[in-house]
């Protein structure tokens, strides 16, 4: 959560099927498998609850005051919304300006992005660290990074590709929740390729250029 700022992915156990009711066996699995999706359900609360208590009471008295301005900071404080805590302080080191016009602030981060490079002396690691956590300011402020009209064209082909190969091997049209998932993952797709060549553009050429 604090490398991300979002909360984990804790999977649902899946429902049992009339046939699978039938086995005293398999539902008391199943109905083991539920009481520690909600005990780890319950868990993750009260670790967020502790580690907001924990960096708040951590914090400088300049941060906190840096925080105090920011917009939603009662409702955080009431809900004590730890994946806000930790963007705004994440916003707040990286000198985010929302004093100024949302679009100047935009376009800021977007030269940063341009203009960055990977020195001689960066690791992969720390430089791919680097972008990733620029085009994340980006996209959390504004939208998709570098996305337009040509990548929802894309996306649009992808899902009416898949809805065709579908209907050819099933006999049968897509649900929505199937063509939601099917634009879902196209979409992650695109936006790893848009980031994956943004990266290789900014890397050291020393290292990585055509010989």
């Amino acid at each position: 959560m604090i490398r991300n700022t979002e909360d984990p992915k804790i999977k649902i156990p899946e429902e049992l099927s009339d046939e699978d009711k039938k086995s005293g066996l398999k539902e008391l699995v199943w109905n083991a498998k539920v009481d520690q999706y909600a005990g780890r359900i319950f868990q993750l609360e009260e670790n967020k609850s502790a580690l907001y208590a924990l960096i708040t009471d951590s914090i400088t008295k300049v941060m906190k005051e840096k925080l105090r301005a920011k917009k939603g900071f009662s409702k955080a404080v009431e809900d004590t919304d730890l994946i806000w805590l930790l963007e705004s302080m994440e916003d707040i080191m990286i000198s985010f300006e929302e004093i100024k016009p949302k679009i100047l602030c935009m376009d800021d981060q977007m030269e940063i992005i341009v203009r960055m490079k990977q020195g001689e002396n960066t690791t992969n690691e720390d430089f791919l660290k680097q972008a990733l956590k620029e085009i994340k300011v980006y996209e959390k402020h504004g939208r998709s990074f570098l996305w337009g009209s040509s990548q929802e064209k894309l996306l649009a082909e992808e899902l009416e590709k898949a809805k065709v190969e579908y209907a050819s091997e099933q006999g049968t049209l897509m649900t929505q929740e199937m063509e939601k998932a099917v634009l879902k993952e196209a979409r992650r797709s695109i936006k790893e390729e848009i980031t994956v060549m943004a990266i290789l553009k900014r890397a050291d050429k020393k290292r990585y250029g055509n010989p």
